[in-house]
Order: C-alpha cells, then sequence, then structure tokens
C-alpha cells in the first residue's frame, strides 16, 4: 500500500485535476476508491456499499470519485472521497472532526489490497478488518445506524444510502467501474445462487 502515498503525479488537467499513475506510468489514475469490508465473528464478509441514485436509476458501487486538485497521492483521493460520501461520519456522527485521523487508525489496523480498472483509470483500495483487530475507540462503528450517512452527499447533493452488504444478487446495476478487467472483488461478492 505504500505505494498510493507516493507523489506519482503524470499531469494535471486545465482545472489543475491530477492524473496519477498505479504501478508505472502505462497505468493512470484518474479516480479512487475504496470497499471497506467487515469479517465478523463467524468468519463471515460484509462489505460496505454505497446506492447512488443517477440518471439510470440506482446503482451500487465502492465508495470514491475523482481526484481533486488537492490530492497529493492517490492515498489522498481515496481517504477525501471516503470521507466525503460517507459525509464524514464512517465512524460515527461524533466524530466526523477527526474522521482523518481514524481513516488512518483504520488502514493501520486492516489488511488491504487495491485493484486497478485500466479502462476506468480507477484504484479501489480492499480495507478488510475483524472487530478484534481494531482498537477500543473504533470497535462499534460497523453496528452503527447506517442513517447516520445520511440521504444525500453534502459536497455534491447526490442521492445516496449504504448498506452492508454479503453478497450482492446478479440482477443488482453495478456502477460501471466495478466491471473491471477480471471481476477482482465482484468473484466474491457477485451471489452465484
Amino acid at each position: 500500500m505504500e505505494f498510493l502515498k507516493q507523489k506519482n503525479v503524470l499531469g494535471r488537467d486545465p482545472d489543475g485535476r491530477p492524473t496519477f499513475y498505479y504501478e508505472d506510468e502505462s497505468e493512470p489514475v484518474r479516480a479512487a476508491g475504496a470497499i471497506c469490508t467487515y469479517i465478523n465473528a463467524a468468519g463471515e464478509e460484509r462489505y460496505l456499499m454505497i446506492f447512488e441514485k443517477g440518471r439510470r436509476g440506482w446503482t451500487m458501487g465502492d465508495i470514491g470519485g475523482k481526484t481533486e486538485p488537492s490530492d497529493k497521492c492517490i492515498l489522498d483521493t481515496i481517504r477525501r472521497e471516503v470521507g466525503e460520501e460517507t459525509n464524514f461520519a464512517l465512524f460515527g456522527t461524533d466524530k466526523k472532526r477527526c474522521f482523518n485521523d481514524y481513516f488512518y487508525m483504520l488502514l493501520r489496523n486492516s489488511k488491504t489490497e487495491t485493484f486497478y480498472h485500466k479502462n476506468g483509470k480507477y484504484v479501489i483500495l480492499k480495507i478488510t478488518f475483524t472487530y478484534h483487530g481494531l482498537p477500543k475507540c473504533m470497535k462499534n462503528f460497523m453496528s452503527l445506524s447506517n442513517e447516520r450517512f445520511g440521504r444525500r452527499e453534502d459536497t455534491d447533493g447526490i442521492e445516496h444510502y449504504f448498506r452492508w452488504m454479503k453478497k450482492v444478487e446478479k440482477n443488482k446495476k453495478l456502477h460501471v467501474r466495478l466491471h473491471c478487467n477480471h471481476g477482482f472483488i465482484f468473484k466474491q461478492l457477485v451471489d452465484d445462487e
């Protein structure tokens, strides 16, 4: 995950948005996001997914979005987007002011994997954690009501809601970036039954 912190900037567009690169310069990154994955006491995975209302109805996806001029590296984009899309309430409404500290604490106490979507110029960070692996101050954020995220993103007004998912039914409308290269994480997510 260290390379996500590197300032691998290929260039900037006229609006100042950076283009980073993934492992080398042939893999540009214009957006990034995360999927939080909680493993419960029974060993079952739960994925925090966002459902957003767009022109074609509701789609399900990871928590992420485009780079912004203030982003210095890919991890900055992921942290900022997770904060904005959850209205900085991922760890509870009482922890909004210290969201960045809690986000980095989550990363330090989790297993992480990255996936690159070449066509979408997109990186997804899968953050996997267990109850027992988290510090005491973070142990209950998975069980808080998803209402804490609100029904709309404060920064851009997009209507949304969140859900911890065990599996994803095949007929769910997935965000286009989740149909990437190898289906990576969704081999685990998509319900084949």
